[in-house]
């Protein structure tokens, strides 16, 4: 995880500077794990118990994570899952991977059928799969895309 930032004070500037940060303005802050099993119950209850969103975007939808070939792949086969042998993610701006339609990695699955070839390195889209049975996760996508 990594998160870009800065500060207008100059006394934070001078201490990012001391510890090695560089000139900023912008500095990056780097942890090399993401406690995901431990972090997302907490920001549930959070958000459930306070009332206070942990990750939520200030200006809107800025960006999408979509999932892209890893390979060629062939109609009638199915995706396997975030992490496996199918499809990785790629960051696109929002409003571009809405207008291609193209599918959030957070719905890739087993149960995620092609329809058609995907060339290695493409971005597929909602027209490229079907969803074979039910998905809360899917679900909750429709929900979130009509809002």
């Amino acid at each position: 995880m990594f998160a870009i930032i800065t500060s207008e004070k100059e006394e934070v500037r001078e201490e990012m500077k001391y510890l090695s940060m560089g000139e900023g303005p912008h500095y990056v802050l780097y942890r090399p794990y993401h406690l995901t099993s431990l972090e997302t119950p907490l920001s549930v209850a959070r958000a459930y118990f306070e009332n206070k969103p942990t990750i939520a975007p200030y200006h809107g939808m800025i960006a999408e994570t979509v999932a892209v070939a890893k390979k060629d792949l062939k109609a009638g086969g199915y995706l396997d899952a975030i992490g496996g042998f199918t499809v990785y993610g790629k960051v696109d701006e929002y409003e571009s991977a809405k207008n291609e339609k193209a599918l959030p990695i957070g719905l890739v699955g087993a149960n995620v059928k092609l329809k058609n070839d995907i060339k290695k390195d493409h971005v597929l889209t909602y027209d490229d799969v079907e969803l074979e049975g039910e998905s809360f996760l899917w679900e909750l996508r429709k929900k979130q895309d009509n809002m």
